[in-house]
């Protein structure tokens, strides 16, 4: 089956299907931790890109490969800063794709989704988050090169990843370089929240909630 006639197609149910080198292949239905996170995270990521519209972050996202007319991804959420369409199916553009691991597809999402999205241009950075623990790998474009930062434990916690905390993509990155201060002066706050106001995911971010993160990750550092 190639890409057109899998888009078009219909099998009268509502199973979702990925198409694997011409072949549709259905997905198992997502369990209850899965799509409470999945909630949560697309929320989270939607409410930060909402001062640059047209960017969004979408649920159950179609991705093609740029380099097989064969294949068609359903990511658990993907961003992207091309305006919706309609009627367009797959994501246009997308610079975040997110998958969230859980024993069934693990497996799938590293050997087969993962390779294939890092080969999209557009993509900049690819989320894995377990759905059955406190993990989660920030695969990040770096040139040529691809840069991975793995979170466990009270890390991936903090940023909400299985217990419905508050998120945001960057501090995945930032958390770590706050660790390394004792204490935040409005100074260093500025100036940290200057290095990362070009991101798209960071813009929401002022001084005072810098401030109130910083709070609650010294907190948690006592206790």
């Amino acid at each position: 089956m190639s890409l057109d006639e899998f888009l078009h197609w219909n099998d009268g149910s509502d199973t979702h299907y990925e198409l694997i080198g011409g072949f549709p292949v259905a997905m198992a239905p997502p369990a209850e931790v899965h799509r409470a996170l999945a909630v949560r995270l697309v929320t989270r990521i939607d409410g930060a890109l909402s001062s640059r519209r047209p960017c969004n972050a979408q649920i159950d996202a179609g991705v093609i490969r740029p380099d097989r007319a064969d294949t068609y991804f359903e990511a658990d959420i993907a961003a992207t800063c091309a305006p919706i369409e309609v009627g367009r199916q797959a994501v246009k553009e997308p610079f975040l794709i997110v998958e969230i691991l859980s024993p069934s597809t693990e497996r799938h999402d590293r050997r087969g989704k993962l390779p294939a999205y890092r080969r999209i241009e557009t993509v900049k950075e690819i989320l894995l988050v377990a759905s059955d623990e406190r993990y989660a790998e920030l695969h990040r474009r770096a040139g040529q090169r691809w840069l991975t930062e793995i979170l466990r434990g009270d890390e991936s916690a903090y940023f909400g990843l299985g217990r419905g905390r508050n998120l945001n993509v960057g501090a995945l990155r930032r958390y770590r370089i706050w660790r390394r201060h004792g204490t935040l002066t409005s100074d260093r706050l500025r100036r940290v929240n200057m290095v990362f106001q070009n991101k798209p995911c960071f813009r929401s971010l002022n001084i005072n909630r810098l401030r109130a993160i910083w709070k609650t990750v010294l907190e948690r550092n006592r206790g």
